[in-house]
C-alpha cells in the first residue's frame, strides 16, 4: 500500500489496534499528519539558488521568486507522492471493509441477505462494481487534489503563507470588539515579519535558502490541511452518498437475461453440490450396509460358539 517516507518512530493513537471502517480512516490520517509535518526542507546547493536567482538579480523581490521557484520544486518532489500513498490506502481500507461486511453477513446468515449465500456469482457482480466506484473516486480525489497543489504553489508569496499559530489568551468564544482588533494586528504584524529578512550580510544563497525554507514550512503546513479536507470531501463523502445509487443504479439497468445468466449460474453449482452430495450419501449408505453385513456375521457367529 505504500510506505511513508518517514524514519522517526511517532507514537500514532490506536496504532496497536486493528481498526475497520472510520476508526481506521482516522487514524491512517492522524498517521499522514505526523509522517507530513515530520518532512523537512531539503538540502539546497548553490547551483540551485544560483539557477533560481538568474543574471544580474540581487533585491529583495528576485529573493522572495528563487525561493518560491525552489520551494515549488523541493515540494512536488517531497510532498506529492504523500497524495498517491495516502489515497492508496484509502483504497485500501475501503475494500477491505466490503470483504468484512460480506463475511459477517455470512457468518451471521442474515434471512435479509440469503441470497448472498447461495449465489457467488452475485457477490462477484457487487464486488466487482464497489471495487470499481471506490478506484473511479480515488482517481477523481487524486485528480483534484494534484490540481490544486499545483494551483496552489504556482505564486506563492508571503501574505498567504501567514496566520499559522493560534494566538495565546485570545477568548476565541467571547471576544470583544478590542480583542478582534488586536488579533488582525497581530496576524498582520506576522505576515510582515515572514516577508522581511535580514539582507545586510550580503550572502545571497543563505538569505535565499532561509526564505525558501520558511515558505516550505508553510506550504506544509497548509498542505497537510488541505488534503485531509480534499480526501473528506471527494473520497469519503462520495462513499456515503453516492455509493448506494451507484449499486442499486447498476442493477436496475441489467436485463432479464443479465439476471438470468448471473443466478442460473448460481443454480447450475447448486445443481452440481446436489449431483456429489448424492454420489456421498451412496456411498455413505453402501458403507452402511457393508457394515450391518459385517455386524450380522459377528452375531451369527457369537451364537454359534
Amino acid at each position: 500500500s505504500g510506505e511513508w517516507p518517514c524514519t522517526i518512530e511517532f507514537n500514532i493513537n490506536l496504532a496497536d489496534l486493528q481498526l475497520y471502517g472510520g476508526a481506521q480512516y482516522q487514524r491512517l490520517f492522524n498517521e499522514f499528519e505526523y509522517v507530513a509535518h515530520s518532512i523537512e526542507f531539503p538540502p539546497t546547493s548553490r547551483s540551485e539558488v544560483a539557477s533560481a536567482l538568474g543574471t544580474g538579480r540581487s533585491n529583495i523581490q528576485s529573493y522572495d521568486l528563487a525561493a518560491s521557484d525552489i520551494v515549488r520544486s523541493k515540494a512536488k518532489k517531497h510532498l506529492i507522492p504523500l497524495i498517491e500513498i495516502i489515497l492508496r490506502r484509502c483504497e485500501f481500507i475501503m475494500k477491505h471493509l466490503f470483504e468484512i461486511s460480506m463475511k459477517i453477513i455470512l457468518t451471521e446468515e442474515i434471512d435479509t441477505f440469503g441470497i448472498l449465500v447461495r449465489y457467488d456469482n452475485f457477490v462477484e457482480e457487487l464486488k466487482g462494481i464497489f471495487d470499481d466506484f471506490v478506484a473511479r473516486t480515488k482517481k477523481n480525489c487524486e485528480d483534484k487534489s494534484m490540481d490544486d497543489f499545483l494551483v496552489f504553489t504556482s505564486l506563492m508569496d508571503w501574505n498567504t503563507m501567514s496566520g499559522l499559530s493560534d494566538l495565546e489568551d485570545y477568548d476565541y468564544l467571547n471576544c470583544t470588539k478590542e480583542d478582534t482588533e488586536q488579533r488582525v494586528e497581530a496576524i498582520m504584524e506576522m505576515s510582515k515579519n515572514n516577508s522581511s529578512l535580514d539582507k545586510s550580510n550580503g550572502d545571497a544563497y543563505n538569505t535565499v535558502r532561509l526564505m525558501a525554507a520558511r515558505l516550505f514550512s508553510c506550504v506544509r503546513y497548509f498542505f497537510t490541511k488541505y488534503i485531509r479536507s480534499k480526501c473528506n470531501a471527494f473520497f469519503l463523502e462520495p462513499m456515503f452518498k453516492n455509493l448506494g445509487l451507484e449499486l442499486s443504479e447498476h442493477f436496475r439497468k441489467m436485463t432479464d437475461e443479465q439476471y438470468e445468466q448471473m443466478f442460473n449460474l448460481g443454480l447450475a453449482q447448486l445443481a452440481q453440490r446436489e449431483e456429489t452430495l448424492t454420489i456421498q450419501l451412496e456411498e455413505t449408505r453402501l458403507a452402511r450396509d457393508n457394515f450391518r453385513s459385517v455386524l450380522d456375521s459377528f452375531k451369527n457367529l457369537n451364537g454359534e460358539l
